[in-house]
């Protein structure tokens, strides 16, 4: 599994627009389930994964974002 955008480069705004489309072109597919963010962070990366969280669930608060430890 390949994350489609790493928290470490969000303060990029192409990231951002990355993001966007990737959760436009899934948010509606009937086989959508989850977003699978990361497998085992660090400590170090939860305040970016927090972050890149809550901005998932604000773009498509109908499913779920799973951060794996």
């Amino acid at each position: 599994m390949t994350q489609f955008v790493r928290p470490e480069l969000l303060h990029h705004p192409d990231q951002w627009a990355y993001l966007d489309g990737n959760i436009d072109a899934v948010k509606n597919h009937p086989a959508m389930y989850a977003y699978y963010v990361t497998d085992e962070p660090g400590a170090a990366e939860f305040p970016a994964l927090g972050q890149l969280v809550e901005y998932i669930r604000k773009r498509d608060p109908k499913h779920l974002v799973i951060v794996k430890s």
